[in-house]
């Protein structure tokens, strides 16, 4: 891509850009995504400066909108994305709009969601990366906030909540559970169901839709176990339900379903490929251009999660295990930081803790530790270090609130 140097220094350049046509607006489109900016760290035309490195096809400013830019075009949503995070990273922006073409895909800010504690209940908190302030944005005495499920690319989280959940004899249990859709850029909540009593709840994504089962026993005859499916868009409405039943005699406690591990890279580049040796579970990188494979690891932990920058030169690997110490629980876990291209391990994160995360940026973002000890790092992967640590006196989760699974 041609690398623009873009400067404010003279008025009547600054005037020749603000007269820009709508013509002419479209005639450097050549691409489908761009990122639009109105909100930034400090006054317009000091930030408009530090632009003037940047490697894009096009920064101007539309003749629509004053104190506003335009840096664009990108082929991909992802890369576009990625590319305005890095801008809140470095503290440059606040805020940013996405657009396919001329329509807005999502609003975004520098502000992250987690689940810690508020009187001694699991709680959502978010936490803002510029201002570096914690807010309460929801905790309601006596609901424990279990599960947080972010749609990424629209900005939107359901979340699910509980007056208790646990083990009676063996049998999972969830007591009055309940669905809530939280638009993260307005910070609004809507309950979307009250689900009720049960023994199993679970959700994920499938692309645009948000799936979630909910398993109970029959109240009079117990060997069944029943199942609702709810599907959900993006803003929030139910577009599908239906109902199954089990028998536990013939079939056993059915698993719930699961959402396919990522497994291919976003240009279908490179593909984990799993096996097993001595026992071991072995994770290799393949290269379907080149045709052959690279060994990543060797584990005794379960394949949890693949993620993949959107460039295709890194693959992000969490593997977990839950063992008993001492008639204890204990959960351990790993990630691994995988150069795709260079085929070698960047960094190797193991401990405590589930570690769930997720990619912002040039950064993957990681929580921790069990508890109280719990803390969320930004971790620049390119640059391979630490950019922060985050820590709340409670402790902090991304999706939940850190604790071993009975």
């Amino acid at each position: 891509m041609k690398s623009i140097k873009y400067k404010l220094l003279l008025i009547s350049f600054v005037f020749m850009l603000l007269s820009c046509t709508n013509s002419e607006d479209q005639k450097i489109k050549h691409k489908p995504y761009s990122i639009l900016i109105d909100n930034f760290t400090s006054d317009f035309q000091s930030s408009i400066t530090k632009f003037n490195t940047l490697e894009l096809d096009t920064i101007y400013i539309p003749s629509n909108k004053v104190n506003s830019v335009v840096l664009g075009y990108f082929d991909q949503y992802q890369e576009a994305k990625s590319f305005a995070e890095n801008l809140i990273l470095d503290s440059v922006i606040t805020e940013y709009s996405l657009f396919k073409n001329d329509s807005l895909k999502s609003k975004f800010n520098s502000k992250f969601r987690f689940v810690s504690l508020f009187k001694d209940i699991p709680s959502i908190y978010t936490y803002d990366f510029h201002t570096e302030k914690f807010d309460l944005i929801w905790g309601e005495w006596g609901r424990n906030v279990f599960g947080l499920y972010p749609h990424e690319e629209n900005n939107i989280t359901y979340f699910l909540t509980s007056l208790s959940w646990g083990r009676r004899g063996g049998i999972p249990y969830i007591l009055n559970a309940r669905l809530y859709y939280l638009d993260n850029y307005k910070e609004t909540i809507k309950r979307k169901r009250i689900i009720g009593k049960g023994n199993l709840i679970n959700g994920f994504w499938l692309e645009d839709n948000f799936n979630l089962y909910f398993y109970y026993l029959d109240s009079v005859k117990t060997s069944i176990m029943k199942r609702f499916h709810f599907e959900y868009e993006v803003k929030g409405n139910l577009i599908n339900r239906d109902s199954s039943e089990f028998d536990l005699l013939s079939g056993g406690f059915p698993l719930p379903p699961k959402k396919n591990l990522n497994f291919f890279s976003p240009s279908n580049k490179y593909r984990i490929i799993t096996g097993i040796k001595d026992t071991l579970n072995t994770i290799s990188l393949y290269n379907e251009i080149k045709g052959d494979s690279s060994a990543i690891y060797y584990t005794s932990e379960e394949l949890l999660q693949i993620e993949w920058s959107y460039d295709d030169t890194f693959s992000f690997i969490k593997t977990a295990e839950l063992y008993q110490e001492k008639n204890k629980n204990k959960l351990k876990s790993t990630i691994i930081i995988y150069n795709n291209d260079e085929q070698s391990i960047v960094n190797q994160i193991n401990g405590e803790g589930i570690k769930n995360f997720f990619i912002f940026g040039n950064t993957i973002v990681f929580d921790d530790g069990i508890e109280t000890n719990s803390k969320i790092y930004f971790y620049d992967f390119r640059k391979n270090s630490f950019i922060r640590i985050v820590e709340h006196k409670y402790g902090l989760g991304i999706y939940t609130y850190p604790q071993i699974p009975e």
